[in-house]
């Protein structure tokens, strides 16, 4: 259900396992032009790092650096403050969770 609902909306290729054998994939991607973007995607896959985690605070990260860079895409500040905010921000939330951070 997910995969038929998603797929379509936002263009994402799905990590479960189960979901990428879903018809959505094999479909032409409007916003690409009509290219099938999902097999482009499925024949690359096998050369992600397996090894790979994500940091502590991962979550704040992308919460904080998506609120700013919509404000930036809106107008409201530029690209540079967006990231400069989200540094800064995210500098201190892991301070504030006991973690040494030395940042620039």
């Amino acid at each position: 259900m997910w995969s038929k609902y998603w797929i379509p909306k936002i263009s994402v290729y799905p990590t479960n396992l189960a979901a990428q054998k879903s018809e959505a994939l094999s479909k032409p991607d409007s916003f690409f032009g009509g290219q099938k973007i999902y097999d482009e995607i499925a024949a690359s896959n096998h050369t992600v790092a397996h090894d790979f985690n994500y940091g502590p605070v991962a979550h704040e990260w992308f919460t904080t650096e998506q609120d700013y860079l919509s404000q930036a895409v809106n107008g409201k500040m530029t690209m540079a403050q967006a990231l400069q905010e989200t540094q800064k921000s995210v500098v201190s939330y892991m301070r504030k969770q006991g973690l040494s951070v030395e940042a620039p």
